[in-house]
């Protein structure tokens, strides 16, 4: 059976709640409102799997309407996008409606390198701790630089594979890493990828080293 487009179903009775965040939502059109709401009434529906090819049969407007709509509440944030591995190693979408983007753990993983040596770490959607590392004694190299479901999950994940290879006695977030490490990293982060509301990859000059 094909996964692939499916949603997280929400279970509630005959009626669907739409928080007042996206309502309010200045950046949002009344398309992707309208959209969101659609979406929550049949996620929250007993016994039925919502896959987005139903979605765009719905759309009287065509599908490019559709389309906008769509890329507009996934690069906002209101719809998140998991990359799955199913049967056979292949790789479906499973998608999420979240209430407030800032408010999940979606956010960024990433395998900086400077001075020889590698930090495992976390950044927000907004990228606050980023601007720690604008000062270090060589530019950053980034061999690892994703949106995931859950940063926080993913991080604490990275760190106990890597244990044995941390600094400092394990008191610190820098690590001794070889390419071999960097492709388990990969491989582990890649099931847990998402498309995130805000690229800040240009703004940090952040492009991935190709081992």
């Amino acid at each position: 059976m094909n996964e692939s487009g499916k949603f997280v179903s929400k279970q509630r009775s005959n009626f669907s709640m739409v928080g007042n965040t996206i309502l309010r939502d200045d950046r949002m059109s009344l398309k992707a409102k309208g959209l969101y709401a659609l979406i929550q009434s049949y996620i929250t529906t007993p016994n039925f799997t919502l896959y987005k090819g139903f979605l765009e049969n719905k759309c009287k407007e065509g599908k490019k309407a559709f389309d906008a709509g769509w890329k507009e509440l996934k690069k906002s944030g209101y719809l998140i996008q998991h990359k799955k591995k199913g049967e056979n190693s292949k790789f479906y979408y499973e998608y999420e409606l979240v209430e407030d983007p800032f408010f999940n753990n979606v956010g960024y993983i990433y395998i900086m390198k400077n001075m020889g040596k590698f930090k495992i770490g976390k950044a927000s959607l907004k990228a606050t701790r980023l601007g720690e590392y604008t000062h270090l004694p060589e530019e950053p190299k980034y061999f690892l630089f994703r949106c995931v479901t859950d940063n926080k999950m993913v991080e604490s994940h990275l760190h106990k594979m890597f244990a044995e290879k941390r600094l400092r006695d394990g008191k610190c977030e820098w690590f001794e890493l070889n390419d071999e490490d960097i492709m388990l990293a990969k491989q582990f982060t890649e099931q847990y990828e998402c498309e995130c509301p805000f690229d800040i990859k240009p703004h940090f000059n952040i492009e991935e080293v190709q081992i």
